[in-house]
């Protein structure tokens, strides 16, 4: 069984983008993935969301980090 987090920018998503993934193989938990990405162009950031994920406007918008897609 796989255990899945996803963090975003909200909770619509249709306006909102997911800013990381990671995931957890219960089985074995030591098979483990997880990686962070930028918010695509014009996404929103919903009220609040930042502070619940953790991460910085900063973080979500760097065009170093891989898109989204």
């Amino acid at each position: 069984m796989l255990l899945v987090d996803i963090e975003a920018s909200g909770t619509n998503y249709q306006k909102h983008s997911i800013v990381s993934i990671g995931a957890v193989d219960f089985d074995n938990p030591e098979n483990r993935f997880y990686e962070e990405c930028r918010i695509w162009d014009q996404a929103h950031i919903m009220d609040g969301a930042l502070e619940v994920n953790g991460f910085t406007e900063e973080q979500i918008t760097d065009p170093n980090k891989q898109t989204e897609a």
